[in-house]
């Protein structure tokens, strides 16, 4: 458990990180997360291959702490999730903020991702899951 805030948890109590491994590929959910988590908890969570993590501010990280988590986690795979789409429009930031700059992304149309240990990228690849036009 973690503080869901930035102060202390007073705000909007703890947040779960949950870890997870499916053959042989270790998954990070960072759950509605609005802090970048400090670098002792990172070195218990490696090593993470996919982040889901959340990038729309409001309660959660911004677009801006989830790149910082990002680096610093040196990941293989992130899914950013709790975005403003179609589906969700409230005053969430749009995934376009997110991956705008950035040279390594895959957009996925469907909700299906198929990884393996031996083929995951070399750098970095932000996977979209049947990201629809916000």
């Amino acid at each position: 458990m973690v503080n869901h805030d930035s102060k202390g948890g007073s705000l909007r109590g703890k947040a779960a990180l949950y870890g997870f491994e499916v053959d042989g590929l270790a998954f990070c959910h960072l759950e509605d997360l609005d802090e970048v988590i400090d670098v002792e908890l990172v070195q218990q969570l490696r090593p993470i291959d996919v982040l889901m993590v959340p990038i729309g501010g409001v309660f959660i990280m911004d677009h801006e702490s989830a790149d910082a988590m990002v680096r610093m986690l040196q990941l293989k795979v992130v899914v950013p999730m709790h975005y403003r789409n179609k589906y969700v429009t409230y005053a969430l930031e749009t995934v376009v903020k997110f991956i705008n700059a950035k040279e390594n992304f895959k957009l996925e149309k469907t909700n299906r991702i198929t990884l393996a240990k031996d083929s995951l990228p070399q750098t970095t690849q932000i996977l979209l899951l049947d990201l629809p036009q916000a």
